[in-house]
């Protein structure tokens, strides 16, 4: 046992050293050798070195874009060992000696200059024992979890796939929008999809998910929830485990998965010509669908139009900028600003604007992209908010490949509308206020002569096309 310690100590330390020159050597390298934006992805032409420059690399990123400056390195430290020591305790229940478990228990003991080398010596044990991409990945989650911000995660290739595929707008599942609830560390459903899997099997908005195949998921990422264990192969089936308040109980629903197209824009002509556009989210394809059903109700000759965005919790920034400069008249949409100060202005030109009557319909679950765009309808003056505050997200998320086929989603800025106004945590007030009653807030679909808020748009919205023509 002493001998093998003494090898392995022996080994350790020639990494150790090796690390040490490596970083010595590579620590003064721009991390971004070269970027270029394609649909709101940050994609790297040219990474890391070498895995053993991963983690490194991460923290470049952290460092040099991640938009808050008073994060405390250590921190990111602690956290990521912490959560590998969390993946050992789960694998060592099944597959490790205990010589091995102790063994690294022992170097979370010993003492270090910095929580850096604590760390890398993990890391190095890991490689030189273990051979396990799982206690990899808990140290670069970990690490990020670190910060304290549920929207910086971490995607191994597996997640980062399937992360792409939702930007797409296509992919293998149960059709639902899901939110993650930071206070309770829980995943709640936003929506499902209409006629989708998940609304077939009976998911209704507000269902909290507790387990998927009868593992408990609380406390666990969002990204990896969803890639991992809620998606898959169509045929096959997930059970969710499900909190609905208005039982007071948790419900068992079996889903079969299939192939999802997300439909993120549906239209229809209402009574008194007033077009309706519904928007549940702003992925690649939705700024085409936008514009095509704004065509048609021109066609058709709407009088005035309703933009519902409400359970819509957002999507990518340049999709909902190019939908805002087909309503907006010449102007700021909005603005974004790093921890550097430095502003970045998106603005809509002259060749596009709506001129009739508009209102927009948002509530608790309407964020990001959706307050880009009710902000920015706001403080130009061309529409009316009606329905109750928005959820609060002023921040910009930007997403880095890496080398490996892995990526981190890091908050790069916060930004504000065009008055300048920071929404975070704090949403957006409507001009016109109205709840759903409470026995309506859970449904999917709900009949519009029982929808107060749609019936309040379609009143403010009748009030204004009659002062038009007056």
């Amino acid at each position: 046992m002493t001998k093998k310690k003494n090898i392995i100590y022996g080994l350790l330390l020639g990494i150790a050293i090796f690390l040490i020159l490596t970083m010595f050597h590579y620590g003064s390298d721009k991390i971004i050798d070269k970027v270029e934006k394609e649909n709101g992805i940050q994609v790297v032409k040219e990474g890391y070195k070498s895995t053993d420059t991963k983690l490194t690399d991460i923290l470049k990123y952290i460092d040099a874009i991640y938009y808050k400056e008073d994060y405390v390195r250590e921190d990111l430290y602690n956290s990521a060992y912490e959560e590998v020591l969390k993946s050992l305790d789960d694998m060592y229940l099944v597959n490790y000696s205990k010589e091995h478990y102790e063994d690294i228990h022992h170097l979370l003991e010993e003492g270090y200059k910095s929580s850096e080398a604590k760390l890398e010596d993990i890391l190095s044990f890991i490689d030189i024992v273990y051979f396990k991409e799982e206690l990899y990945n808990s140290a670069y989650e970990g690490l990020l979890k670190g910060l304290d911000d549920p929207y910086t995660v971490y995607f191994n290739k597996k997640q980062f796939e399937s992360f792409m595929e939702d930007t797409s707008g296509s992919y293998e599942g149960i059709g639902a929008i899901v939110s993650y609830i930071k206070e309770t560390q829980e995943i709640m459903i936003l929506s499902p999809f209409i006629g989708s899997p998940a609304e077939k099997a009976g998911l209704l908005p507000g269902d909290i998910i507790k387990k998927v195949d009868g593992e408990e998921i609380k406390g666990l990422i969002l990204e990896e929830v969803v890639a991992n264990r809620i998606k898959g192969k169509k045929g096959s089936k997930v059970t969710l485990t499900v909190y609905r308040e208005t039982d007071d109980a948790n419900i068992d629903i079996v889903i079969t998965r299939d192939v999802i197209t997300m439909p993120t824009i549906s239209h229809e002509m209402l009574d008194n010509k007033i077009g309706y556009i519904r928007v549940t989210g702003f992925e690649e394809a939705t700024h085409k669908q936008f514009v095509k059903a704004l065509k048609e109700l021109q066609k058709q000759g709407q009088q005035g139009m309703i933009i519902d965005l409400r359970n819509n919790p957002g999507g990518l920034l340049n999709i909902v900028v190019k939908m805002a400069d087909e309503l907006l008249p010449k102007g700021l949409i909005v603005y974004t600003e790093d921890k550097y100060g430095r502003k970045r202005e998106e603005k809509s030109d002259e060749a596009h604007k709506f001129t009739k009557p508009l209102v927009v319909l948002v509530n608790g679950n309407s964020a990001s992209a959706s307050e880009v765009l009710s902000g920015a309808i706001k403080d130009s003056g061309i529409g009316t908010i009606v329905g109750t505050t928005t959820f609060g997200k002023g921040l910009v998320q930007r997403t880095f490949p890496l080398e490996d086929g892995s990526a981190i989603k890091v908050t790069i800025a916060r930004y504000f509308t065009p008055n300048g106004n920071y929404i975070n945590k704090k949403g957006i007030e409507p001009d016109v206020r109205v709840e759903l009653p409470e026995e309506l807030k859970r449904k999917l679909v709900i009949e519009p002569e029982k929808d107060t808020q749609l019936k309040k748009a379609i009143e403010v919205l009748s009030n204004l096309i009659a002062k038009e023509k007056k």
